[in-house]
């Protein structure tokens, strides 16, 4: 009873860190992540994102940068996933693509 218990727990545990998508802090290199590039004051408020209609969260929309980012940064898995970006209710960006090992993708808004 015990060990079933423990299985229980641990399956939780692995379960509740399973999560696609993450806001990481600025100047993380190793991990695969996505950027969001406008001009703020325009999508005041943040965006709505949505990976590959599964995965939504709430993300801040910054200006464009050359170095490194200066915000938050959301780390994804490699791979292609159907991006879909929303401000009050209209969707502004909609498109497949394809993450490639680490460094941060941008994604220009309109």
């Amino acid at each position: 009873m015990k060990k079933r218990l423990y299985q229980i727990l641990f399956c939780l545990i692995i379960l509740s860190a399973c999560d696609s998508v993450k806001p990481l802090p600025t100047g993380v290199d190793n991990s695969p992540s996505l950027v969001f590039i406008g001009e703020p004051r325009n999508y005041s408020g943040g965006v709505t994102i949505k990976i590959d209609e599964k995965e939504t969260f709430y993300a801040e929309v910054m200006a464009d940068f050359k170095n490194s980012p200066n915000g938050k940064v959301y780390a994804v898995p490699t791979g292609k996933h159907f991006v879909t970006v929303v401000h009050n209710g209209t969707i502004i960006f909609k498109k497949l693509i394809t993450i490639k090992g680490p460094g941060t993708k941008k994604i220009f808004l309109p």
